[in-house]
């Protein structure tokens, strides 16, 4: 058997499951499954499934850890945890799962930290941490990531800084930190991310400024700063305009950069609730 879904009201798990040696996918919606409600601790049965490359489990509210054995399971591409709300930590031994391409812990927000080896997951192309409302710092080793294209920190509200590390994120796309009410500052070297085309940080009150990009972000092609209270433009730095800037609700604007009017590249901009009245350096 290659694939199970489980879809039954099952008491426990079988012993019997780590004998699946060639199981390459599970599925595991909580919600549905009643009985998984009360799953603290994910049977080490699973740490013996030597061929899994699989793995999706959802809404478990009061799953707290992860066997330490987690780490096994070294064939694994994808891994999906969103929803356990009690989730409170990652073993150190999950830096092992070095095929790893895929990880969402959406809404697990009693996440506080990752584990220092997760920046040995030197495959890892996606990781979604959307709603991990209590992750407070994310380790210096992330920057370890090059293969990483996309990250998703939505309503991440604890988060107040990323690593300088991030500088090495060479191959990094998009990156999401909507409503990351506590972040006031991106890492001074965050223009070394030359690959990067789409960059979200609406909503992020607490930011104070951008760092200087030095031109170098020229594959830049969605900025939205929407609703960043502090942004003046002084603190806009010497942005490489993208095709759609979005600077609606930043009530400090009082000025329109001139380094983004006489930017031919532009096709959409928003000024929305901004405090902007001249716009004669358009062009």
């Amino acid at each position: 058997m290659q694939e199970l879904n489980i879809e039954a009201p099952l008491f426990e798990f079988p012993k019997s499951l780590r004998s699946l040696k060639h199981l390459e996918k599970i599925v595991l919606n909580c919600p549905r499954l009643l009985t998984y409600a009360d799953l603290a601790m994910l049977p080490e049965e699973f740490c013996y499934l030597s061929s899994l490359r699989y793995l999706t489990l959802i809404g478990c509210p009061k799953l707290q850890l992860l066997p330490f054995l987690f780490g096994n399971l070294k064939k694994l591409e994808y891994v999906h945890l969103s929803k356990c709300s009690s989730l409170e930590m990652l073993p150190d031994s999950f830096g092992n799962l070095t095929n790893l391409q895929h990880i969402n812990l959406t809404d697990c927000g009693s996440l506080k930290m990752l584990p220092n080896s997760f920046g040995n997951l030197v495959n890892l192309q996606h990781a979604n941490l959307s709603k991990c409302s209590n992750l407070e710092m994310i380790p210096n080793s992330f920057g370890n990531l090059t293969t990483l294209q996309h990250i998703n920190l939505t309503l991440c509200g604890s988060l107040k800084m990323l690593p300088d590390s991030f500088q090495n994120l060479r191959n990094l796309q998009t990156m999401n930190l909507t409503l990351c009410r506590s972040l006031k500052m991106l890492p001074s070297s965050f223009g070394n991310l030359k690959n990067l085309q789409y960059i979200n940080l609406s909503r992020c009150k607490s930011l104070e400024t951008l760092p200087s990009f030095q031109g170098n972000l020229l594959q830049l092609r969605h900025l939205h700063l929407s609703d960043c209270l502090n942004l003046t433009l002084s603190t806009l730095g010497d942005i490489t305009t993208p095709e759609c800037l979005d600077l609606s609700g930043c009530l400090q604007m009082e000025l329109f950069p001139s380094q983004v009017g006489s930017q031919p590249s532009l096709k959409k901009l928003n000024l929305f609730r901004t405090n902007i009245k001249d716009l004669s350096l358009l062009r």
